[in-house]
């Protein structure tokens, strides 16, 4: 029970900063078709793990992989929290469902791991990872 108690101390601690700032701005670049901006809420070092494709690591890499995305249709991101886990007091790991629109029109639904972490004050993205629900969420 202490641990409980004390895991979801620290989640309360820490959690407030990513929801409040970092997700809806995440989104919210996306759906600007800002790829840069996107990369900025990623650390310089942060890595994504793209379902059926390889890895990208570093900004201007995770930027060409946003705008590619941009380039084919994605549009109408949302994104809703659904748990968030300290994981030291400097990162904290995020589940979360993302939706969105591809090209046709279809509103599609993808699952999502981020490990955030507390680079000089700012929660950056460090890695992320997802895969994707049925093929149309309407």
């Amino acid at each position: 029970m202490r641990h409980v108690i004390l895991a979801t101390l620290l989640i309360s601690i820490a959690t407030p900063a990513v929801e409040a700032q970092d997700l809806p701005g995440w989104a919210d670049s996306l759906n600007a078709n800002l790829p840069e901006d996107t990369s900025e809420f990623y650390a310089s070092d942060a890595v994504i793990l793209p379902p059926g494709t390889a890895p990208s690591g570093g900004r201007d890499a995770i930027a060409r992989y946003w705008s590619h995305l941009m380039t084919v249709g994605l549009s109408d991101v949302d994104i809703l929290s659904r748990e968030t886990l300290a994981a030291g007091p400097d990162r904290i790991y995020e589940t979360a469902l993302i939706f969105w629109r591809g090209a046709d029109g279809a509103r599609r639904l993808q699952r999502s791991v981020i490990l955030w972490e507390l680079r000089s004050g700012e929660w950056q993205i460090l890695r992320h990872t997802w895969n994707y629900g049925p093929q149309r969420f309407d």
